[in-house]
């Protein structure tokens, strides 16, 4: 929604055998990422369960101007894609493929890296295991008056592409093909990159008037963006091109 982060909670469950080594190794990992983030951990709840549950709460900040939401884009928008999406799906493939006891004694990204064994793979398993949320780009995004509706691809691209686009009454029409990374089908089919999620790439809807702007002034230092298609009104059967739902469904 543009906002940046503010602080967090965190409720964990453990079950009793576990060792005082597990805990202090999670919150290790975990206080480094709120601080990477700048969002404290504020507070939360500890107890005892049949395995290990986290639940973690994250609330963000508006300095000025208002959050943008799924749900207000226009006709005529186009929608730009920031970041890649499908490698944390082709991550998750090659983790199942592997013997699970080699990454109990992984520490570090270094190791990781040395573990992968190619770059390619390095950047499959960082995207699944280290995920980077696109919050600059959607902050900036929202601050310079982009935007009109935006949302993060973290259920799968296919089911976040359909949130916005339906909830905001218009449907996808494809400009060009999904770009996915040089190699990511040779790990898994496309069917499966565009559904995986875990992605936290983002989706935005901009005019064409201001697509133009962003062009020349979008800052070098943010992820890549690509036009990958408009949003237009449904035909009389709802029904558009691009349009697909398969990705995660917190409710099925």
């Amino acid at each position: 929604m543009g906002a940046m982060p503010s602080a967090c909670l965190l409720t964990l469950t453990l079950p009793p055998g576990l060792t005082g080594g597990f805990f202090r190794s999670y919150m290790e990992g975990f206080l480094e990422e709120v601080r990477r983030w700048k969002a404290p951990l504020v507070g939360g709840d500890l107890s005892r369960g049949p395995c290990i549950h986290a639940g973690v709460t994250i609330w963000g900040h508006l300095e000025t101007g208002e959050p943008v939401y799924r749900s207000t884009a226009n006709e005529g928008d186009a929608v730009v894609l920031v970041g890649d999406v499908g490698l944390s799906a082709a991550g998750l493939n090659l983790l199942k493929r592997e013997d699970p006891t080699e990454l109990a004694v992984i520490r570090t990204e270094e190791d990781l890296a040395r573990w992968a064994g190619d770059s390619f793979r390095w950047r499959c398993l960082k995207a699944h295991f280290l995920p980077t949320p696109q919050i600059q780009a959607g902050d900036w995004l929202r601050r310079n008056g982009f935007a009109s509706a935006m949302i993060d691809v973290s259920d799968g691209f296919r089911i976040d592409l359909q949130r916005l686009s339906a909830d905001s009454g218009l449907c996808f029409e494809a400009g060009s093909r999904i770009p996915l990374e040089p190699g990511l089908t040779a790990q898994i089919s496309k069917e499966a990159a565009l559904a995986g999620g875990e992605d936290y790439a983002l989706l935005a809807a901009i005019s064409g008037d201001r697509l133009e702007r962003l062009r020349t002034e979008y800052p070098a230092d943010l992820p890549g963006w690509r036009q990958i298609g408009t949003l237009r009104q449904p035909d009389a059967d709802g029904s558009a091109e691009g349009d697909s739902s398969n990705g995660f469904d917190h409710f099925a």
